[in-house]
Protein backbone atom coordinates (compact mmCIF):
# COMPACT_ATOMS: atom_id res chain seq x y z
CA UNK A 1 0.00 0.00 0.00
CA UNK A 2 1.37 3.33 -0.84
CA UNK A 3 0.94 6.65 0.62
CA UNK A 4 1.04 10.02 -1.13
CA UNK A 5 -0.60 12.05 2.01
CA UNK A 6 0.16 11.66 5.25
CA UNK A 7 -0.80 14.44 8.10
CA UNK A 8 1.08 13.34 11.46
CA UNK A 9 -0.59 14.35 14.67
CA UNK A 10 -0.87 18.07 13.27
CA UNK A 11 -2.76 20.61 15.81
CA UNK A 12 -3.76 23.72 14.17
CA UNK A 13 -5.40 26.91 16.29
CA UNK A 14 -7.14 29.31 14.49
CA UNK A 15 -6.62 33.34 15.84
CA UNK A 16 -7.90 33.35 19.19
CA UNK A 17 -6.71 30.29 20.23
CA UNK A 18 -10.01 28.31 18.40
CA UNK A 19 -8.79 24.77 17.83
CA UNK A 20 -9.31 23.07 14.85
CA UNK A 21 -7.57 20.33 14.22
CA UNK A 22 -6.21 18.79 17.72
CA UNK A 23 -3.72 15.91 16.75
CA UNK A 24 -4.83 14.56 13.65
CA UNK A 25 -3.77 11.99 11.77
CA UNK A 26 -4.53 9.95 8.50
CA UNK A 27 -3.22 9.06 5.50
CA UNK A 28 -4.15 8.94 1.73
CA UNK A 29 -3.62 6.20 -0.56
CA UNK A 30 -2.09 6.72 -3.89
CA UNK A 31 -4.65 6.66 -6.95
CA UNK A 32 -7.55 5.94 -4.95
CA UNK A 33 -10.85 7.78 -3.96
CA UNK A 34 -10.60 9.13 -0.63
CA UNK A 35 -14.57 10.96 0.77
CA UNK A 36 -14.22 12.89 4.16
CA UNK A 37 -17.02 13.16 6.05
CA UNK A 38 -18.02 15.54 9.25
CA UNK A 39 -20.02 18.05 10.59
CA UNK A 40 -19.45 21.65 9.61
CA UNK A 41 -16.82 22.99 11.60
CA UNK A 42 -15.01 19.48 11.83
CA UNK A 43 -11.84 20.62 10.38
CA UNK A 44 -12.40 19.11 6.67
CA UNK A 45 -11.51 22.32 4.92
CA UNK A 46 -9.04 23.44 7.40
CA UNK A 47 -7.29 19.75 7.10
CA UNK A 48 -7.38 20.45 3.17
CA UNK A 49 -5.82 23.55 3.17
CA UNK A 50 -2.54 22.19 5.23
CA UNK A 51 -2.58 19.17 2.34
CA UNK A 52 -0.89 21.97 0.08
CA UNK A 53 0.65 24.56 2.42
CA UNK A 54 -1.67 26.83 2.54
CA UNK A 55 -1.48 26.52 6.28
CA UNK A 56 0.97 25.45 8.25
CA UNK A 57 0.71 23.21 11.17
CA UNK A 58 1.28 24.67 14.92
CA UNK A 59 2.40 21.24 15.63
CA UNK A 60 2.94 17.93 13.48
CA UNK A 61 3.80 17.41 10.39
CA UNK A 62 2.72 16.81 6.68
CA UNK A 63 4.22 14.58 4.48
CA UNK A 64 4.19 14.22 0.59
CA UNK A 65 5.33 10.77 -0.49
CA UNK A 66 7.09 10.39 2.74
CA UNK A 67 9.02 13.11 2.27
CA UNK A 68 8.05 16.48 4.98
CA UNK A 69 6.16 19.24 3.64
CA UNK A 70 8.71 22.41 4.03
CA UNK A 71 7.40 25.67 3.51
CA UNK A 72 9.97 27.41 1.91
CA UNK A 73 8.90 29.54 -1.50
CA UNK A 74 10.70 27.10 -3.97
CA UNK A 75 8.86 23.87 -1.98
CA UNK A 76 5.67 25.09 -1.68
CA UNK A 77 5.88 25.98 -5.24
CA UNK A 78 6.80 22.09 -6.23
CA UNK A 79 3.86 20.98 -3.91
CA UNK A 80 1.18 23.04 -5.06
CA UNK A 81 2.16 21.91 -8.91
CA UNK A 82 1.25 18.03 -7.55
CA UNK A 83 -0.88 18.63 -5.39
CA UNK A 84 -4.09 21.41 -6.26
CA UNK A 85 -7.11 22.62 -4.34
CA UNK A 86 -11.31 23.02 -5.68
CA UNK A 87 -13.06 24.98 -3.30
CA UNK A 88 -16.20 25.27 -2.61
CA UNK A 89 -17.00 28.49 -3.69
CA UNK A 90 -16.20 28.76 -7.42
CA UNK A 91 -16.33 32.46 -6.88
CA UNK A 92 -13.13 32.99 -4.43
CA UNK A 93 -11.34 30.85 -6.63
CA UNK A 94 -11.87 32.85 -9.96
CA UNK A 95 -10.40 35.97 -10.90
CA UNK A 96 -9.33 36.09 -14.66
CA UNK A 97 -11.45 38.34 -17.15
CA UNK A 98 -11.96 34.86 -19.49
CA UNK A 99 -12.04 31.20 -18.81
CA UNK A 100 -9.04 30.54 -21.13
CA UNK A 101 -7.18 33.08 -19.07
CA UNK A 102 -8.10 31.47 -15.83
CA UNK A 103 -7.13 27.87 -16.81
CA UNK A 104 -3.97 29.00 -18.17
CA UNK A 105 -3.17 30.86 -14.75
CA UNK A 106 -1.84 28.01 -13.44
CA UNK A 107 0.44 26.35 -16.03
CA UNK A 108 2.22 30.16 -16.27
CA UNK A 109 2.20 31.09 -12.75
CA UNK A 110 4.30 27.66 -12.04
CA UNK A 111 6.71 28.26 -14.81
CA UNK A 112 5.64 25.94 -17.59
CA UNK A 113 7.28 25.67 -20.71
CA UNK A 114 5.24 27.83 -22.75
CA UNK A 115 5.08 25.90 -25.60
CA UNK A 116 3.14 23.36 -23.68
CA UNK A 117 0.88 25.92 -21.82
CA UNK A 118 -1.72 25.80 -24.72
CA UNK A 119 -1.55 21.96 -24.79
CA UNK A 120 -2.06 21.99 -20.86
CA UNK A 121 -5.32 24.31 -21.31
CA UNK A 122 -7.14 22.74 -24.22
CA UNK A 123 -6.73 19.40 -22.59
CA UNK A 124 -8.12 20.81 -19.45
CA UNK A 125 -10.87 22.49 -21.13
CA UNK A 126 -11.81 19.62 -22.92
CA UNK A 127 -11.57 17.35 -20.01
CA UNK A 128 -13.80 19.35 -17.89
CA UNK A 129 -16.23 19.49 -21.17
CA UNK A 130 -15.87 23.24 -21.18
CA UNK A 131 -13.98 23.75 -24.42
CA UNK A 132 -17.00 25.91 -25.99
CA UNK A 133 -16.54 28.47 -23.01
CA UNK A 134 -12.94 29.49 -23.13
CA UNK A 135 -13.25 32.99 -24.49
CA UNK A 136 -16.23 33.79 -22.59
CA UNK A 137 -16.11 36.12 -19.56
CA UNK A 138 -15.81 34.28 -15.92
CA UNK A 139 -18.60 36.44 -14.48
CA UNK A 140 -21.43 35.74 -16.86
CA UNK A 141 -21.06 31.97 -16.40
CA UNK A 142 -23.76 29.75 -14.05
CA UNK A 143 -22.90 28.50 -11.29
CA UNK A 144 -22.47 25.29 -12.28
CA UNK A 145 -20.14 26.10 -15.50
CA UNK A 146 -17.57 28.51 -12.70
CA UNK A 147 -17.55 25.41 -10.85
CA UNK A 148 -16.05 23.51 -14.08
CA UNK A 149 -13.49 26.24 -15.06
CA UNK A 150 -12.40 26.04 -11.43
CA UNK A 151 -12.09 22.22 -11.67
CA UNK A 152 -10.20 23.00 -15.41
CA UNK A 153 -7.79 25.65 -13.97
CA UNK A 154 -6.54 22.85 -11.15
CA UNK A 155 -6.32 19.94 -13.76
CA UNK A 156 -4.05 22.36 -16.15
CA UNK A 157 -1.40 22.06 -13.62
CA UNK A 158 -1.68 18.12 -14.09
CA UNK A 159 -1.28 17.52 -10.28
CA UNK A 160 -1.31 14.13 -8.82
CA UNK A 161 -3.86 14.46 -6.74
CA UNK A 162 -6.50 16.83 -6.58
CA UNK A 163 -8.98 17.81 -3.96
CA UNK A 164 -12.55 18.77 -3.91
CA UNK A 165 -14.17 20.59 -1.29
CA UNK A 166 -17.73 19.81 -1.70
CA UNK A 167 -17.96 19.80 -5.39
CA UNK A 168 -22.11 18.83 -5.37
CA UNK A 169 -23.07 21.67 -3.17
CA UNK A 170 -26.01 24.03 -4.71
CA UNK A 171 -25.54 21.78 -7.52
CA UNK A 172 -29.07 20.02 -8.85
CA UNK A 173 -29.16 16.22 -9.08
CA UNK A 174 -28.23 16.17 -13.09
CA UNK A 175 -25.00 18.02 -12.57
CA UNK A 176 -24.36 16.02 -9.04
CA UNK A 177 -23.73 13.02 -11.60
CA UNK A 178 -21.69 14.71 -14.32
CA UNK A 179 -19.57 15.83 -11.76
CA UNK A 180 -18.82 12.73 -9.90
CA UNK A 181 -18.63 11.07 -13.09
CA UNK A 182 -16.25 13.63 -13.81
CA UNK A 183 -14.20 12.80 -10.71
CA UNK A 184 -14.07 9.01 -11.56
CA UNK A 185 -12.65 9.80 -15.02
CA UNK A 186 -9.84 11.71 -13.10
CA UNK A 187 -9.53 9.06 -11.24
CA UNK A 188 -9.22 6.34 -13.76
CA UNK A 189 -6.38 8.51 -15.31
CA UNK A 190 -4.60 8.14 -12.47
CA UNK A 191 -5.23 11.21 -10.39
CA UNK A 192 -5.75 10.68 -6.51
CA UNK A 193 -9.06 12.42 -5.66
CA UNK A 194 -10.03 13.69 -2.00
CA UNK A 195 -13.34 15.14 -1.58
CA UNK A 196 -15.50 16.14 1.28
CA UNK A 197 -19.56 15.86 1.16
CA UNK A 198 -22.15 15.46 3.73
CA UNK A 199 -24.19 13.72 1.15
CA UNK A 200 -23.87 10.21 2.33
CA UNK A 201 -25.37 8.75 -0.87
CA UNK A 202 -22.49 9.93 -2.94
CA UNK A 203 -20.06 9.13 -0.05
CA UNK A 204 -21.13 5.19 -0.08
CA UNK A 205 -21.54 4.81 -3.63
CA UNK A 206 -18.07 6.59 -4.86
CA UNK A 207 -15.36 6.30 -1.93
CA UNK A 208 -13.16 3.51 -2.31
CA UNK A 209 -11.90 4.90 1.63
CA UNK A 210 -14.18 6.82 3.66
CA UNK A 211 -12.42 9.34 6.55
CA UNK A 212 -14.85 10.60 9.27
CA UNK A 213 -13.70 13.69 11.74
CA UNK A 214 -15.63 15.27 14.24
CA UNK A 215 -14.37 18.11 16.48
CA UNK A 216 -11.29 18.25 14.75
CA UNK A 217 -9.70 14.62 15.36
CA UNK A 218 -10.29 11.49 13.38
CA UNK A 219 -13.30 9.27 14.22
CA UNK A 220 -13.05 6.55 12.12
CA UNK A 221 -11.63 5.77 8.61
CA UNK A 222 -12.64 2.22 6.93
CA UNK A 223 -14.09 1.48 3.13
CA UNK A 224 -18.20 2.55 2.57
CA UNK A 225 -19.68 -0.98 3.85
CA UNK A 226 -17.31 -0.07 7.61
CA UNK A 227 -18.22 3.01 7.96
CA UNK A 228 -22.06 2.93 6.95
CA UNK A 229 -22.55 -0.14 9.21
CA UNK A 230 -21.08 1.45 12.48
CA UNK A 231 -24.28 2.82 13.52
CA UNK A 232 -21.74 4.21 16.58
CA UNK A 233 -19.80 6.17 14.47
CA UNK A 234 -23.32 7.19 12.34
CA UNK A 235 -24.85 8.18 16.05
CA UNK A 236 -21.47 10.04 17.19
CA UNK A 237 -20.72 12.23 13.27
CA UNK A 238 -24.51 12.69 12.93
CA UNK A 239 -24.79 11.18 9.59
CA UNK A 240 -27.61 9.18 8.42
CA UNK A 241 -27.56 5.82 6.43
CA UNK A 242 -26.91 6.04 2.83
CA UNK A 243 -30.70 5.13 1.16
CA UNK A 244 -29.28 2.14 -0.69
CA UNK A 245 -28.07 0.00 1.62
CA UNK A 246 -31.36 0.90 3.82
CA UNK A 247 -33.64 -0.36 0.67
CA UNK A 248 -30.93 -3.31 0.79
CA UNK A 249 -31.36 -3.68 4.62
CA UNK A 250 -34.55 -3.72 4.38
CA UNK A 251 -34.90 -5.98 1.19
CA UNK A 252 -33.17 -8.81 3.36
CA UNK A 253 -34.67 -7.86 6.93
CA UNK A 254 -38.16 -9.31 4.75
CA UNK A 255 -36.78 -11.55 3.02
CA UNK A 256 -37.23 -10.78 -0.09
CA UNK A 257 -33.53 -11.21 -1.73
CA UNK A 258 -30.81 -13.13 0.67
CA UNK A 259 -28.06 -11.84 2.22
CA UNK A 260 -25.06 -11.16 0.23
CA UNK A 261 -21.61 -11.09 0.72
CA UNK A 262 -21.86 -8.47 -2.08
CA UNK A 263 -23.48 -5.38 -0.58
CA UNK A 264 -25.19 -3.03 -3.38
CA UNK A 265 -23.85 0.24 -3.44
CA UNK A 266 -25.15 2.36 -5.92
CA UNK A 267 -28.98 1.93 -7.88
CA UNK A 268 -27.49 -0.25 -11.05
CA UNK A 269 -25.84 -3.18 -8.09
CA UNK A 270 -28.94 -2.77 -6.42
CA UNK A 271 -31.44 -3.48 -9.44
CA UNK A 272 -28.71 -6.51 -10.36
CA UNK A 273 -29.06 -8.14 -7.72
CA UNK A 274 -33.41 -7.85 -7.27
CA UNK A 275 -33.31 -8.99 -10.59
CA UNK A 276 -31.27 -11.79 -10.21
CA UNK A 277 -33.41 -12.44 -6.98
CA UNK A 278 -36.40 -12.46 -9.36
CA UNK A 279 -35.34 -15.23 -11.76
CA UNK A 280 -33.95 -17.59 -9.20
CA UNK A 281 -37.73 -17.49 -7.50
Amino acid sequence: MEYILEAKDIIFNYAGDVAALKGISVKIEKGKKTVFLGENGAGKSTLFLHFNGILKPNKGKILFKNQEVKYDKKSLTELRKCVGIVFQDPDTQLFSASVSQEVSFGPMNLGFPREKIEQYVNYALEAAGISDLQDKPTHFLSYGQKKRVTIASIIAMEPEVIIFDEPTNYLDPKHKIQIMDFLTELNKNGVTVILSTHDVDIAYAWADNIIVIKDGMLLKEGNPEEIFRDPEVLECANLTSPVILDIYNELTRNNYINKQSFIPRTKTELFELLNANVKTH
